[in-house]
């Protein structure tokens, strides 16, 4: 739910770093048609520093030495167009989605203390019970913003969020 201050969020105009972004800033946020993003031009709805960077971190490796730092209940899109949780991503197994809907592969996972703060971030579409409106573009991958991480449970019931279980273990 919390991403590293320099990750480059999508935006109309192309990329800012998320501790650059402010209320009612503009972003771009997807919905998935027939498992293929679709983007739109929302507004920022919440954005701010969720904590001092003490709290363990994942950092993903994927695609050609693309990174990103987020908390451990950050929800990535996967190619499959379910949604999973940072801290179970398994490389080998999972394949992010980037901006077009293509996979991406993961080269690592690792988890510790980054030491920087994460910072939280929302999209203003009012949230209908599945991913649409929430899905942002984070350093190339597609994750999911602060509302979809407060509705998890929920989108997990629903069949959104893939059972790790299910996942062969590397």
């Amino acid at each position: 739910m919390s991403y590293y201050k320099d990750a480059q969020m999508a935006i109309p105009q192309g990329e800012m770093p998320v501790m650059e972004l402010h209320n009612s800033s503009p972003l771009q946020a997807a919905s998935l048609n027939n498992n293929q993003p679709v983007w739109q031009s929302v507004f920022v709805n919440l954005c701010q520093q969720a904590d001092n960077g003490q709290s363990t971190s994942v950092f993903v490796l994927y695609g050609s030495n693309q990174k990103l730092v987020t908390s451990m209940d950050q929800l990535f899109l996967l190619s499959t167009g379910q949604l999973i949780r940072a801290s179970k991503l398994v490389p080998g197994t999972h394949e992010l989605m980037d901006k077009d809907g293509n996979p991406v592969a993961i080269m690592q996972v690792s988890m510790g203390t980054f030491g920087e703060p994460l910072y939280r971030l929302a999209a203003n579409p009012p949230y209908a019970g599945n991913p649409d409106g929430h899905l942002l573009l984070a350093n190339g991958v597609i994750a999911g913003d602060f509302i979809l991480n407060m509705n998890a449970e929920e989108l997990t019931a629903k069949g959104f969020v893939a059972d790790p279980q299910a996942a062969s273990r590397v």
